[in-house]
């Protein structure tokens, strides 16, 4: 499981406490109860060993918005994801102040995603040109693609990326982790979806989604090999499209 999965499965836990939970344990697909870093601080959510009132596991065996899963693709079902509580540590907090009143970028993906996901270098770098007023951050690993004339500032963590999104106006990501982030934080967000993943999957209410919608996948491709629907999709996600969207989100933050 990716971090942005660790997010929903806090995220429902976040719900059953809601509905009356007092402690809620979570399960890995054998079962067995399980933790996770990124929901310390949480006080609904039960370490192994803790008494708990409910569980959060697998449907079926797969995880809350997957019907099936193979080496080459993916297969969703509806499913609207709770916002995470999350809380940052105190060197993550630090972080925030380094991204004030910025607009925060991310143009990778992690090693192991579908490559259908990614919008692609040029893109990012015609969004940047058509926007020279904003004050972008590029954040992310060491070892991915760096956009030149912006500020970077790389991270050696997840809760570090989380501090630098947590304390900017606005954040353009690609679905996933960070994406899943922004909504725990409350941190505006355009998410560049292609035509792998519906935001009927994992969308969140605020969010601007660019998903190209196909009659043959309601839900997204879900194709974890290269394909030439999600090359067409993203093909239509151009960056003046996103970059009116990004104005008008700022209007609205501002």
């Amino acid at each position: 499981m990716g971090i942005g999965d660790e997010l929903m499965v806090a995220g429902e836990a976040r719900r059953m406490a809601r509905a009356g939970a007092c402690k809620v344990g979570i399960l890995d697909k054998h079962g067995v109860r399980r933790w996770h870093y990124a929901w310390e601080g949480i006080a609904y959510m039960a370490r192994p060993g803790e008494e708990c009132d409910a569980l959060v596991g697998y449907v079926n065996g797969r995880r809350h918005y997957l019907v099936d899963e193979t080496a080459i693709a993916r297969t969703f079902r509806a499913y609207q994801p709770e916002p995470a509580e999350l809380h940052l540590t105190s060197s993550a907090r630090a972080l925030m102040r380094e991204t004030q009143g910025a607009v925060v970028f991310n143009p990778s993906i992690k090693a192991k995603a579908p490559p259908n996901k990614v919008w692609g270098i040029e893109r990012w770098k015609a969004l940047l040109t058509l926007m020279p007023d904003v004050n972008w951050v590029q954040i992310g690993e060491h070892t991915g693609p760096r956009l030149h004339k912006v500020r970077h500032i790389p991270t050696s963590s997840f809760m570090d990326a989380c501090g630098l999104l947590a304390g900017a106006r606005a954040a353009v990501v690609h679905e996933g982790a960070l994406h899943h982030a922004a909504a725990a934080l409350n941190v505006p967000a355009i998410v560049i979806r292609g035509g792998y993943i519906s935001p009927k999957v994992t969308g969140y209410a605020g969010q601007v989604d660019f998903y190209v919608e196909d009659e043959r996948f309601p839900l997204g491709c879900g194709s974890r090999v290269r394909c030439p629907h999600c090359a067409e999709a993203m093909n239509e996600i151009t960056p003046e499209k996103v970059a009116a969207a990004l104005r008008n989100l700022l209007r609205k933050a501002a």
